[in-house]
């Protein structure tokens, strides 16, 4: 079985402390993230994503969101893909890959804002629609 790596971006280290056991898919929704200062929208792998009550697709995991994204329970991932939703021209909703079971750098996975995650998310990433464990010390 070939070895899937991620490469770094934007000066990221790598989110992964070995190859993915497992990766699924699913598909962002460009409107509900951030742009940046250039009025783009790019997802460095390891974000945590989050599913909306009322939607199919997927966005950022935020603990001030309104719309099932700020729960962390059976709704978290772990982007898996370096994606641009918007890229100064054109908007696009997108399919990117995504962690479902492997061993992940806890101090490199990130929210959107690039912050660190919690307690409460490692746990739910370790023990509820994927099986995330996390590098000792990290």
């Amino acid at each position: 079985m070939p070895r899937q790596e991620t490469v770094d971006y934007d000066n990221r280290a790598e989110y992964l402390a070995a190859a993915p056991e497992k990766l699924g898919t699913v598909t962002l929704d460009e409107d509900l993230f951030t742009r940046d200062a250039d009025g783009k929208v790019i997802i460095q792998p390891g974000t945590v994503m989050a599913k909306p009550t009322a939607s199919d697709l997927w966005g950022p995991y935020g603990s001030g969101a309104t719309d099932g994204r700020e729960v962390a329970t059976d709704n978290v991932l772990i982007c898996h893909d370096y994606v641009v939703l918007d890229d100064g021209e054109t908007e696009k909703d997108a399919e990117v890959a995504v962690l479902l079971r492997g061993i992940a750098k806890g101090s490199k996975v990130i929210l959107e804002d690039g912050t660190a995650i919690s307690a409460a998310l490692k746990t739910a990433l370790r023990s509820q629609i994927c099986d995330v464990l996390f590098e000792v010390g990290t």
